[in-house]
């Protein structure tokens, strides 16, 4: 609960100081420094400053964005994509962690001896499983729901003529 409490107090401070430093802050440059510490301090598994960059390059990329600037990643098609998965990948990681476990339990297997094949095999499941998810039931329910629970008035403003 203390972690939750701060995450939520740093999130509200955040979305106060990006707007009032978004135009004079070198952002790009902020955006990259994060971006390489992010992935030197993991190398040395120092996870409260990785979590430390990582704030630190969403808070760049949202200045960068609330300036107006073009985006860091030019083509971000593939970001977009996981960005439009992103809760079905969050539902679904119950789910393939658990038939994960039980496919080694039932091989006899430590995870723990086979970590990066462990992690790689829970990220490929996921995947799959969110982007089934989100192909066979969360597209489906959000155009029934937009038919259904879409004013008759609002539905016909937005109709090309």
């Amino acid at each position: 609960l203390p972690r939750f409490f701060l995450e939520f107090i740093i999130g509200i401070t955040t979305m106060r100081l990006v707007p009032l430093n978004a135009d004079v802050m070198p952002n790009r440059h902020l955006a990259i420094f994060a971006t390489l510490a992010v992935v030197f301090l993991a190398c040395f598994r120092l996870d409260i400053l990785v979590i430390t960059a990582l704030w630190l390059l969403l808070a760049a990329l949202m200045m960068r964005a609330d300036a107006g600037q073009p985006p860091v990643v030019s083509k971000p098609g593939f970001l977009l994509f996981l960005g439009r998965i992103s809760y079905s990948f969050y539902m679904s990681f119950g789910t393939a962690e658990l038939l994960l476990a039980q496919f080694y339990r039932h091989q006899g297997w430590n995870a723990a001896y086979g970590k990066l094949i462990y992690i790689s095999a829970m990220c490929l499941i996921t995947l799959a499983l969110a982007v089934a998810l989100h192909v066979l039931v969360e597209t489906p329910a959000r155009k029934w729901a937009d038919s259904k629970l879409t004013p008759p008035g609002l539905a016909q403003a937005g109709q090309p003529r």
